[in-house]
């Protein structure tokens, strides 16, 4: 398809040169009428001829050829890529051998050294008793040893008594029962001294106490005694259920 453009660019020429060529007739023509006139219409000449100067300066402007569209750049010559580099096989690289350095040994960890607890004073060894506290000592240890032995005499002696006690049919019958208490003095021969055995504390039947002075005599002569001793022994009467 053509290009339209120059055409309308001499339509614009040819219609600016006719309307250019109409201007000037349209001066031409008053100039040839042109008569003397008075001094009032010099300033109305003068202000067409800046007139018909602006249109000719708009026409020169408007007949002047079109500028030139701008050359388009030549096209650059295509770059040769550059030679592929030549491929070759890597080279073997050797391990390089890895040396451990040898770690620092860990210091050693302090531990808190604990403040000493302190001991409880040692208390000071009594003091070595006197001479008059050591027989004292001696007295009442001899003491202890002489009721223990009494206690154990006396144990010796309910004993015996109670495995001569006879209980009577009749008492076990009435339903008496009782512990009467006797009394009486051992010689150091272990026999009954005359006149001592008696009954210290009743049973409250003395059919019971009567039998219990028959047991503590038939049941002499006791055990010989250290020394001559005063007893208080009780007979127990109980029947089994």
């Amino acid at each position: 398809m053509d290009d339209p453009t120059p055409y309308r660019q001499g339509r614009t020429t040819a219609l600016a040169i006719g309307a250019s060529l109409l201007l000037h007739g349209a001066l031409v023509l008053p100039a040839l009428l042109w008569r003397p006139a008075p001094p009032e219409a010099e300033r109305s000449e003068k202000l067409l001829v800046e007139l018909l100067g602006m249109v000719a300066d708009r026409q020169t402007e408007a007949s002047a050829p079109p500028a030139a569209p701008p050359a388009e750049p030549e096209p650059l010559p295509a770059e040769e890529p550059p030679p592929k580099p030549e491929s070759h096989p890597p080279k073997p690289v050797k391990p390089t051998p890895r040396v451990e350095k040898p770690r620092p040994a860990p210091s050693p960890v302090k531990v808190a050294e604990r403040p000493p607890v302190p001991q409880a004073p040692t208390p000071p060894p009594p003091p070595a008793p006197s001479e008059r506290e050591a027989q004292v000592q001696q007295r009442l240890d001899a003491q202890a040893q002489e009721r223990a032995r009494i206690k154990q005499y006396l144990a010796q002696l309910r004993k015996r008594i109670q495995t001569h006690l006879d209980y009577p049919d009749a008492a076990k019958k009435d339903g008496y029962q009782g512990t009467p208490v006797v009394r009486f003095v051992i010689l150091p021969d272990g026999e009954i001294r005359p006149g001592s055995l008696a009954i210290a504390r009743s049973s409250g039947h003395s059919l019971l106490d009567a039998n219990a002075l028959d047991a503590a005599r038939s049941s002499a002569p006791f055990a010989r005694p250290d020394k001559e001793m005063e007893v208080a022994i009780g007979i127990s009467f109980a029947m089994q259920r």
